[in-house]
């Protein structure tokens, strides 16, 4: 606990401390070198981590962070229909050539109206499964440290318009429902299952339970190894050529379906499925790639009761 609270409290240096919200990192061994950018895995990530702490210490600075990064996401990073964006970039005007441009470091010192009268670094409003289901999740574990109905409606919201219109009937999910061709992908399946699942326990709503058990169901059929257990990052790709037709097991999205399928039911199948997933990704080489950055892997093998506490 101590280490936890240690690391969040360091890195409440990358908050941005007008708007809410945190950058991506620091470019330094310190954490006074912010790379300025906002994306929502990142978001959601510190938002939840932010909210579990403050559950477990009741150090409410806590959740000043927590509320500092929701109240970022509701400004900035909600559409007009309660779904969330992707990311912010890190400077202004990076994009658009016939602006001046303003790097990060000048542009995030300045105040709230200093900001406002320049304009706002470019943010992707493209709505995308994965990023949905991570924020949903999120403000799943905001409520429930808070039990403020606003935060519950805000993931509840968005929730259904995802399932109208990025779900299949079958249950298989779009990346972008304004583009939809090509491959399902695994990380859009397993992140927004995921975020309906949580939903589902934090309202005691079973409707988002049974949608998040027919995107499994899909996310088994679309993207198992039988071979290994793992499951590919995609669908077979018809279009693709070349080295584009191998497809991978990435750990990131493999760990992330074995979270969901892990806690989706008591039934014994998702359990050996979580189990095989498990397996497939932790061999030496996967482990060491991942560095330190192991957290939801930990979390993984916890759901899947690999610890006996």
């Amino acid at each position: 606990m101590q280490r936890a609270a240690f690391s969040l409290e360091k890195q409440r240096a990358l908050i941005d401390p007008v708007w809410g919200g945190i950058y991506q990192y620091s470019a330094a061994s310190k954490w006074n070198e912010p790379h300025f950018e906002k994306l929502m895995a990142y978001q959601a990530a510190n938002l939840e981590a932010a909210a579990h702490v403050f559950q477990a210490t009741g150090n409410k600075a806590f959740l000043a962070d927590a509320r500092k990064i929701d109240s970022y996401l509701e400004k900035f990073f909600t559409s007009s229909n309660g779904t969330f964006f992707a990311t912010q970039d890190a400077d202004l005007n990076a994009h658009e050539k016939d602006k001046p441009f303003v790097d990060g470091r000048t542009y995030y010192a300045l105040d709230d109206a200093g900001r406002r009268k320049l304009g706002y670094p470019r943010i992707d409003t493209h709505v995308y499964a994965r990023e949905n289901g991570l924020a949903i999740a999120a403000l799943c574990t905001l409520y429930e440290v808070t039990q403020d109905p606003a935060v519950l409606d805000r993931a509840r919201r968005a929730a259904d318009v995802i399932l109208a219109s990025h779900v299949t009937e079958d249950g298989s999910v779009w990346h972008d429902a304004d583009r939809k061709t090509g491959p399902f992908y695994l990380a859009d399946a397993a992140a927004f299952g995921w975020g309906l699942l949580r939903l589902g326990q934090a309202s005691g709503d079973t409707r988002y339970n049974l949608a998040a058990k027919r995107i499994a169901l899909a996310a088994v059929k679309n993207f198992v190894d039988a071979k290994s257990g793992g499951y590919f990052e995609h669908t077979a790709d018809e279009n693709a050529a070349g080295v584009f037709t191998q497809r991978q097991r990435p750990f990131v999205h493999n760990v992330m379906c074995a979270r969901f399928f892990a806690n989706l039911s008591t039934e014994p199948i998702w359990r050996e499925r979580t189990r095989r997933i498990l397996a497939a990704i932790s061999t030496p080489h996967t482990l060491d790639d991942q560095g330190r950055m192991l957290g939801d892997y930990l979390l993984a093998l916890d759901d899947a009761g690999a610890y006996s506490w």
